[in-house]
């Protein structure tokens, strides 16, 4: 929950801060980073048990063309967890992304482009932190407790049994 958590933030920081660039056809690319977070649990989970059902998943069938072994992803002990994690991490990134590109567009340009630093700090991490991940952790800290309360309420027990 953590780890899935902690990823959805990093890379949703890094889509925010690519998206926040002027590129053509950022419209597109928003809207189709957002469809995850605007489907229905439901259907995504339908969805995914298309691609990752061992008998018939469209991804066992691309590694049988492959001629690659094919691991039943949702029932293996071993893969089950990551495969969970990875459609959670799918699922909830738009959000953290959301929110991070928000920060981002309350940071004044002017103060974020013009800003002294430290000479020692004119890197590209030391920019980011400074004008970036700075300013921005002051409102997140809310974002971050509303994701990691929702990831509790959806703990998933890898014996197959039932939380009581």
């Amino acid at each position: 929950m953590l780890a899935s958590v902690s990823i959805e933030l990093v890379v949703g920081f890094v889509l925010a801060l690519a998206l926040r660039a002027r590129v053509p056809g950022k419209p597109v690319m928003l809207t189709l980073l957002l469809v995850p977070m605007m489907l229905c649990p439901v259907v995504l989970s339908l969805f995914w048990n298309l691609i990752l059902n061992g008998s018939y998943g469209v991804l066992n069938q691309l590694l049988a063309s492959l001629r690659l072994p094919e691991p039943q992803w949702l029932t293996d002990n071993d893969l089950k967890f990551a495969s969970i994690l990875l459609v959670d991490i799918w699922m909830w990134t738009p959000f953290m992304m959301l929110i991070s590109l928000a920060g981002l567009n309350a940071i004044l340009t002017e103060e974020y482009l013009g800003s002294a630093c430290h000479v020692h700090l004119e890197t590209v991490v030391g920019r980011l932190i400074m004008r970036t991940a700075r300013p921005l952790s002051r409102g997140r800290g809310s974002s971050l407790r509303v994701r990691l309360d929702t990831a509790q309420l959806c703990v998933f027990d890898p014996s197959g049994e039932p939380r009581r």
